[in-house]
């Protein structure tokens, strides 16, 4: 059976990611599992501060 479409995309996406060769790696730990299920609103707020603070980065 041939590979879809979207499958292919999935598997060169994941491949990209596990062979670049990332410059820094950032851990976030929760205190609590109520201030995990907004990690959304907060990477959102991290990514903001980050951006401003190296403006040369892409995203």
């Amino acid at each position: 059976m041939s590979e879809t479409s979207e499958d292919k995309t999935k598997r060169k996406y994941i491949k990209l990611l596990q062979s670049y060769p990332w410059e820094c790696k950032l851990n976030l730990y929760f205190r609590s599992y109520e201030f995990g299920k907004d990690i959304f609103k907060h990477l959102t707020r991290l990514n903001s501060s980050l951006s401003k603070k190296n403006p040369d980065i892409g995203w």
